[in-house]
């Protein structure tokens, strides 16, 4: 639906490259290791913006599972069960099972705290179901995983109520879903009948946005317009489906309203299509790049931002002169500025607005050189009133470039089938980078070691680690102290090979690879699953498959690293600007020959060119007064990325050279 972010997708990657993959610790590893950062609370209840809601039909399990409903299960003795305040284990208890709770003290769960938890709830406990509740059990239970569960309500008469929408209270807790276990699946889904059972013919996917290992929030309430399923019908039926591996799903509080006539919905994101709120950048053609924005010595990176969203009209009225408003607070909660989009005539009932009409392109927002927290408000609205609001939060730092917004729920790392990951970072001017800062989770270890490598976008090999050409030749090792642990991050210097303390890189989009040396103790990044990242911006390679792979689509895997390149510009004195101003480069890319071109500039030079691995493939000596065109030959070299550097010995300055 939109595009994708960043100039990332001049890389030139194949399909498999950026696959969700199954690929990642296995069963019992994810069961037995939970990271304190594995908590993630979940989306709100939608707000309303219609009047109060009509009860048609409600189900609150007062008195267990109702008779006319239907109990089924692939293994009969896996079945949907009832906990009330007589059952065993009573409504007091969520999923028995050994891995089901947030921490293995006791590995129990809590109940649903739902509105009528006190009469009970119905839960389908896949992990009891597996191991009986005795941790190392797999599949000793009363019914091994995967399993495929449902439970389906009665008939329910709906034929005076064309328009529907059903709310329930959940909680659930993911592991894998569907036939094959995948992780990139949800195990939970609805679906409906208009004719009383005999067939089922919708189905929706429930739960996409929970990653594997984590939980929906406590009694979350999903709300649902289901008019085009069973508005209408005289035999309407409702199942609720289990199908996958791990952990539980508990329900409560049923209830089929009259759907609201007007009210929009920010649309679901999961990895594909457009973020429901993107950040975008106005120098870059508007590609997104959610993250903190950076400017260097009040003078790089300095960049306009827009704002777009996407809604959906879930109400059953049309809404006319729909209108994206934007509102941008300091942290003092005072009003920075606003902007509004173009307006949107008329939207129908069930039609989506996208970024191309609700956006703020035309007058783009420039933070300027001030280091602050923004807190960016979106809003959408109608001529009825209908009104949808949410807030992120954004952040413009004065020494550093990121792709996450500080906001930390999980871990990625060498516990996880990885042998390295990679942020994509894009520079709109040259930059220097002294070091790059990598966050650390809880669960890091004194000794664990990392290998920074700065690579370019451009050839990229999905079974090759680092993915593409190193700037620099060797990587920056480093091993994790207890000073960084108690800092909650390393500052790991890098180097070009010519500049001792920096790598300069030219306006462009590179990768960060952090790679994690086989055979060292544990290294834990932070990961901020909070943003609705691109596919691609954060990759990682398998140790298992040789492969890298990337995106975000219901998974925590590396969807923004705390990995930050630390820009500076303290080492460009004025002998270097005065050489850099001097001298020029080309043709580039080469085939035969490179032009020195050096102008109003007199004294020896040394030029120096390097390949990937910062093996010296050629060294010349020129002496210049005035103008002069020194020509390196480069006919006997591979094809490939070369770096000349040109020194006088007080300055020295860095090319890059593409030999073809």
């Amino acid at each position: 639906m939109k595009k994708i972010t960043i100039s990332i997708l001049s890389i030139a990657l194949s399909t498999a490259a950026f696959a969700h993959m199954a690929a990642v610790p296995s069963l019992e590893n994810e069961k037995t290791v939970f990271d304190a950062e594995n908590v993630m609370p979940k989306h709100k209840t939608p707000e309303r913006t219609n009047t109060p809601e009509v009860a048609i039909w409600s189900e609150d399990f007062a008195s267990g599972i109702p008779s006319g409903w239907t109990n089924t299960a692939s293994n009969t003795n896996g079945l949907w069960v009832y906990r009330g305040p007589s059952t065993t284990p009573s409504n007091a208890s969520g999923s028995i099972g050994a891995y089901s709770g947030v921490s293995n003290t006791p590995p129990t769960n809590a109940p649903i705290a739902s509105p009528t938890t006190a009469n009970g709830f119905v839960i389908f406990d896949s992990d009891y179901l597996d191991n009986g509740g005795v941790p190392g059990a797999f599949g000793t239970g009363a019914a091994a995983a995967p399993h495929f569960a449902t439970l389906a309500t009665g008939n329910i008469d709906l034929s005076t109520n064309p328009s529907v929408e059903l709310s329930f209270y959940q909680y659930y807790r993911r592991f894998a879903g569907g036939s094959t276990s995948s992780q990139e699946i949800p195990a939970t889904y609805l679906s409906f009948s208009s004719d009383g059972g005999t067939t089922w013919g919708d189905r929706i996917t429930l739960n996409r946005d929970i990653f594997v290992n984590y939980a929906s929030a406590n009694a979350e309430m999903i709300t649902l317009n289901v008019s085009d399923y069973i508005g209408g019908s005289s035999t309407a039926r409702i199942r609720f489906e289990f199908d996958g591996d791990y952990y539980f799903w508990m329900i409560d509080d049923i209830e089929l309203n009259v759907a609201p006539v007007n009210e929009f919905r920010f649309t679901n994101w999961y990895g594909g299509g457009a973020p429901a709120l993107d950040v975008a950048n106005a120098d870059t053609n508007f590609a997104g790049k959610y993250g903190m924005s950076c400017y260097n010595n009040a003078t790089d990176e300095i960049r306009g931002y827009s704002f777009d969203a996407n809604v959906v009209n879930y109400g059953t009225g049309a809404q006319t002169n729909v209108k994206l408003t934007m509102k941008i607070l300091d942290a003092n909660n005072t009003l920075v500025t606003s902007a509004t989009s173009a307006i949107k005539a008329s939207v129908a009932a069930g039609d989506t607005v996208t970024f191309n009409d609700l956006n703020t392109y035309s007058s783009p927002w420039t933070a300027g050189t001030t280091a602050a927290n923004y807190r960016i408000v979106y809003e959408v609205s109608s001529q009825e009133g209908t009104v949808v609001t949410d807030t992120i939060n954004y952040r413009v730092s004065a020494t550093h470039m990121g792709i996450d917004r500080g906001t930390f729920f999980n871990s990625w790392g060498s516990a996880n089938n990885c042998l390295a990951t990679a942020n994509v970072y894009e520079f709109s001017d040259d930059v220097e980078i002294s070091s790059v800062r990598v966050g650390l989770a809880s669960t890091s270890t004194v000794g664990g070691q990392m290998e920074v490598y700065i690579c370019e976008s451009a050839n990229f090999n999905n079974a090759s680690n680092p993915p593409s050409t190193i700037l620099g030749g060797s990587p920056s090792a480093y091993t994790i102290t207890q000073a960084d642990l108690t800092a909650g991050y390393a500052d790991i210097p890098v180097t070009d090979g010519f500049n001792p303390d920096r790598v300069p890189l030219v306006a462009g989009t590179y990768y960060i690879d952090i790679t994690f040396p086989t055979g060292t103790s544990r290294v834990s990044l932070l990961n901020d699953v909070s943003i609705d990242q691109a596919n691609g911006m954060c990759i990682y390679f398998s140790s298992s498959q040789n492969q890298w792979y990337g995106g975000n689509t219901g998974s925590n895997i590396c969807n923004a690293l705390y990995v930050r390149p630390m820009l500076t510009s303290s080492h460009i004195n004025i002998a270097e600007e005065m050489l850099k101003a001097s001298v020029s480069v080309g043709p580039n890319p080469a085939n035969d020959f490179v032009n020195v071109m050096f102008n109003d500039i007199e004294g020896d030079f040394t030029m120096t060119m390097t390949d990937v691995t910062g093996r010296v493939v050629s060294s010349e000596a020129v002496n210049v007064l005035g103008a002069v065109n020194h020509t390196l030959d480069v006919s006997s070299l591979s094809a490939g990325v070369y770096m000349l550097n040109v020194n006088n010995g007080s300055a020295s300055v860095t090319y890059k050279i593409s030999v073809q």
